[in-house]
């Protein structure tokens, strides 16, 4: 990687390999890298999607509630091409739930 720009994909894989062992001089050494490149793309607090998507599940769970639909949005959002969109998709609600909120809302306004 010496002497190129460093790809998305090895953005992550920076990411993932500090995720796993917390030494920037170790992933530097994998990557064949400098140190100060590595300090230059951690990211904070960066998990694996696959840690992110069980953490979630893990909080519905202990929550009692029902997702409303797979939980590979995950990783489905942070491959997607606009992330933004991929995570507008996912909330979108059904015409049923749209209708349900509706009459739910017409019990409480008085006139």
């Amino acid at each position: 990687m010496a002497g190129s720009r460093i790809t998305e994909e090895q953005k992550e894989q920076i990411n993932r390999l500090y995720y796993e062992c917390g030494v920037k001089a170790q992933v530097a050494r994998q990557l064949g890298i400098s140190a100060s490149s590595v300090s230059k793309y951690i990211i904070p607090g960066w998990q694996p999607p696959e840690v992110v998507a069980e953490g979630i599940e893990e909080i519905l769970e202990r929550k009692n509630i029902e997702p409303k639909g797979s939980f590979d949005f995950v990783l489905a959002v942070s491959a997607a091409d606009n992330p933004i969109k991929a995570f507008c998709d996912f909330c979108k609600i059904t015409d049923e739930e749209w209708n349900e909120m509706k009459a739910v809302q017409a019990e409480f306004v008085t006139i």
